[in-house]
């Protein structure tokens, strides 16, 4: 089955939403409201687009690791909002607010000190959980508590 065909299937019925902490039935549809805010949030955020032996690839910049691919750009887009779209409701359902797009303004700076072994410590944690620095590691894992 599709990626899109399993998409249709999970917004045609609901079950109502997961609550954190709890394991998903990935197989089950989204529950209709979450999978909507999920679809009006992937708007905001922002798809890089490479070209790589005559095929596109995307990911989205916010969020390392939802991507995909396709013959043409558009093409392209449109698979990774499928994508991101899955992604967003899958972290609403479970109880986790989805990082806010780079679009959003952040005005706001925080200095912290830290020991060359601390800042080693965060940069692999940030690594191994697909993230590309401390910031975008520390916000997401702060924030979402």
């Amino acid at each position: 089955m599709s990626t899109s065909a399993k998409l249709k299937a999970r917004r045609e019925t609901s079950r109502g939403p997961a609550r954190p902490g709890r394991r998903v039935d990935l197989r089950r549809p989204f529950d209709a409201k979450v999978f909507a805010r999920a679809r009006e949030l992937a708007d905001a955020y922002q798809i890089v687009i490479r070209r790589a032996d005559g095929e596109y690839f995307g990911e989205v910049l916010e969020l390392p690791g939802i991507g995909a691919d396709g013959r043409t750009p558009d093409e392209c887009v449109k698979s990774v909002r499928e994508a991101l779209v899955a992604s967003l409701a899958h972290l609403m359902e479970l109880g986790h607010a989805p990082p806010a797009p780079a679009s959003e303004a952040r005005t706001e700076q925080v200095n912290l000190r830290l020991s060359p072994r601390e800042k080693k410590r965060l940069e692999s944690a940030a690594a191994s959980k697909g993230f590309r620095g401390i910031a975008d590691y520390a916000r997401a894992t702060l924030l979402d508590q």
